[in-house]
Order: C-alpha cells, then structure tokens, then sequence
C-alpha cells in the first residue's frame, strides 16, 4: 500500500518562551508500496514529527496524510511504528510479548502462538521465546519489537531511528537483519537516521528534508544491489555525494545567529 504526505505544516510552542516554533512547513511525499525509504536531515529539523504524523500518532496543522487513498486519522493496526527505545513488556516473555497486540485483537491461542512463533524465526529469534527481555541484549529487544510489528501484518512500517543506542557492530548487524526481513516481508519501510552509511546500506531511497522549518530538499535512488559493500568505490562516492549535499544546506542555511546543526548527521558511523 502506497502513502501520500500533501502539503503537511506543523508547529509547536516552545515549552521556555511560548514562541511558536515551525517545524515542518509544505512537506510532501510519496511512499510507493514494497519500497525502503530511509529519513534524514539535520538535528531537530522534525523528522520524528514527521515520522509521528504519518503513523498518525500526532495531528499536523495543515495539508493531509493519505494511505490508500483514504486519509490518516489516527493510529491503525496497518501502520506498525518501532521506536527509538523497545517498547516491550518487562513482565512478559518475548513470545508472550509477540503475541500481545495479536492477543488484543483477538486472535485465538493456536493462531496466535503459530504467528508469534513465525515471526519470532523471521528476526532470528528462534529459541528465545521463553526469555525475559532482563535476559536478552537490547539488539534483540529490538528484534522483538519489530516482530510485534510485523506479526499484526502491517501495510507499512514506521521506524523512528530504532538502532540509535545500539553499538556500532551490533548496528550493522542488525541492519544486515533488517534488509533480510524487509526483502522477505516485502513491507513498505521509512527509516529515520543520521548514518549516511546505514541509509546507504538500507534505502532504495533517501528522502533529504531540510534544517526547520524542514521541506523535502531532495530524493535520493540509491542504485545498489544488496548486500552492499560500505568499501565499494560507488557506495563510497555516493556517501561523500550525501556529505557534501549535507555541507551545501550548513552554507546556505546557517546565519551567525543560527548555526545550522547539518553537521550533527553522522558521516562515518556512531
């Protein structure tokens, strides 16, 4: 299923001077369905409300987020959202965990635990149904996450820079994962990040969005066959393309009043 972003605007008051803040201002997208699309722009240029928004856990100001042709109101079991930190149940197991939102919708017991079970073997998360989340690594709790998502079947999926906190081999490897499931799911993907690297290694494409208030500055194709090599001469000439595009928004957006913050986008890995 595709999305279409038209023409969103939102705004916030700032919590210390009640001076209005735009965030977002005239952003417009289209999310083709079976595609991963990775987000990227500068620090606090909004794309986590945006993010928000089209799961439809925010409300923009202006302009309408579509999916299907019908508009987005509010959160919907077609739209699956990871977090930045594993939104999972301390008490439960990681199947029980799987089985939750299944559980709230009423699946049966067998069809339930049958899913679970499926997609728990998907993130290579078999044998671990019965751990506590206390007694796996937060890699896996994230994994766990992701197969919650995936086992309500998702239209698309919704990741708010999931692997932030992670180390940086347990990153790669869990974007090595990721790619994996995506292409066996075939799910609709956007991804937020600031790692050049990890959009370079995950996205068909690369939506650009610029400093705040942030509009689409530019979609990038990534023309790669994965695996992908982050040592190959055109995944390193495509990296410093993003770098230097990067440097370009910092010289034109930034004022001696305003630093722009481009530079917080990470170049070479966290």
């Amino acid at each position: 299923m595709d999305m279409k972003v038209k023409k969103v605007d939102k705004g916030f008051p700032d919590p210390k001077t009640g001076e209005f803040i735009q965030v977002l201002e005239d952003v417009n997208l289209k999310i083709e369905k079976g595609k991963f699309y990775c987000l990227m722009g500068p620090s606090g240029c909004g794309k986590s409300t945006l993010l928000h928004i089209m799961a439809g856990i925010l409300r923009q100001d202006k302009g309408k987020v579509m999916m299907g042709g019908k508009t987005i109101k509010g959160p919907s079991p077609k739209l699956g959202v990871i977090f930045q930190e594993p939104s999972i149940f301390p008490w439960m197991t990681v199947k029980q965990n799987v089985e939750f939102g299944l559980k709230v919708a009423g699946f049966p017991r067998n069809a339930r635990s049958e899913r679970a079970q499926q997609y728990l073997n998907l993130v290579a998360l078999k044998g671990f149904d019965d751990h506590r989340p206390h007694e796996i690594s937060g890699g896996m709790k994230q994994k766990v996450a992701i197969a919650r998502a995936l086992a309500m079947d998702p239209q698309i999926m919704l990741m708010d820079e999931p692997f932030c906190s992670l180390d940086e081999q347990t990153r790669r490897k869990l974007d090595a994962s990721l790619v994996e499931i995506h292409h066996r799911s075939n799910k609709t993907t956007v991804f937020v990040t600031h790692n050049i690297e990890e959009a370079l290694l995950l996205a068909d494409e690369i939506i650009m969005l610029s400093m705040r208030p942030a509009t689409v500055k530019n979609v990038i194709k990534v023309a790669l066959n994965h695996p992908r090599d982050p040592y190959d001469k055109l995944f390193l000439m495509m990296k410093k393309n993003i770098a230097s595009e990067i440097d370009r928004c910092c010289f034109e957006c930034a004022t001696p009043d305003f630093p722009c913050s481009c530079q917080e986008v990470n170049l070479e890995g966290q």
